[in-house]
C-alpha cells in the first residue's frame, strides 16, 4: 500500500476506536514505520532490486507483536491506561485538567505511563501496516523466511484507494452508531 492509504486506515480506525488524536497520531506514525526503516528506494539501482529487498525483515510482525504484549502488560500493570490522555484530554480545560493530574501525580510518572501508552499505539499503528501490505502481497510469515498473504489489488491502484474509502466510510458509519 502507499502511505498515505497506511495512514488513512490506521488513523480512522484507530480514531473509530479511541477517538483521541494522540492515540491515533502515534499509531498513523507506526503505520509508515516498518517501511521507514528499510534501505530507501533511491538507494537501490533499480525499481527490481527494491522490490527483491522490500518487505523482509522490517516487516515480520512477530517482533511487533511481542513488544506490544510486553507493552500492554505494562500498561495494565501499571494503571497506565488510567492517565491524562485518556481520561482528561477530553474535559473543557485542557490546561486545568494537566496540572490537576500532576498535582497528585509526579512528572516521572506522568511521562513514563502516558509515554508508554503512546507506545503501545505506534506498535499497533506498525502491526496494521503490515496486516495492510498481508494483502497487497507476500509478508514475513511465523518465521522471518516464510511468506503469507494475498495480492487483493495492486499498490497504487483505483482498488486501493476504493478500499481506502470503504474503511474510512465504514469507520464514519460505525461512529455514527
Amino acid at each position: 500500500m502507499k502511505w498515505i492509504s497506511h495512514k488513512a486506515i490506521t488513523g480512522a480506525i484507530i480514531w473509530g476506536l479511541t477517538t483521541n488524536p494522540i492515540l491515533t497520531v502515534a499509531s498513523v506514525i507506526g503505520s509508515t514505520f516498518p517501511d521507514w526503516i528499510e534501505t530507501p528506494p533511491w538507494a537501490y539501482s533499480n525499481k527490481y532490486q527494491y522490490l527483491n529487498h522490500h518487505r523482509k525483515g522490517s516487516h515480520w510482525f512477530v517482533p511487533y507483536l511481542v513488544a506490544a504484549v510486553f507493552v500492554s502488560l505494562f500498561v495494565i500493570g501499571t494503571g497506565a491506561y488510567h492517565n491524562i490522555i485518556l481520561h482528561y484530554f477530553n474535559e473543557d480545560n485542557v490546561i486545568y485538567s494537566i496540572l490537576h493530574y500532576l498535582h497528585f501525580y509526579n512528572v516521572k510518572y506522568f511521562i513514563i505511563n502516558n509515554g508508554t501508552l503512546v507506545g503501545l499505539f505506534f506498535l499497533i499503528g506498525c502491526l496494521f501496516h503490515i496486516i495492510e501490505d498481508g494483502i497487497t502481497g507476500k509478508i514475513p510469515g511465523l518465521h522471518i523466511r516464510d511468506k503469507i498473504g494475498v495480492r487483493l489489488f495492486k499498490v497504487g491502484s483505483i482498488q486501493e484507494y476504493m478500499a481506502v474509502v470503504v474503511v474510512l466510510l465504514s469507520v464514519y458509519l460505525c461512529m455514527k452508531v
